[in-house]
């Protein structure tokens, strides 16, 4: 839970960093939202393999029981 809640925090910051970005065409903007973008993703995709892996343990154990 708290995984998905970082990560939607991070994304968003570095959403509204890039738009000031835009607005302001400062760097500095551009060069911490990235990074902040890179992290939140990677945690969003860190989540999802976390589920994946859930998924298939189960699968395994479906399949024994049902063989």
């Amino acid at each position: 839970m708290w995984k998905t809640l970082v990560a939607l925090v991070l994304i968003w910051v570095g959403i509204i960093l890039l738009v000031i970005f835009l607005i302001t065409k400062n760097p500095v903007f551009l060069l911490i939202a990235l990074p902040i973008q890179i992290i939140g993703l990677g945690l969003t995709i860190w989540r999802e393999l976390e589920k994946t892996k859930k998924v298939s343990k189960m699968a395994k154990v479906m399949r024994d029981i049902l063989s």
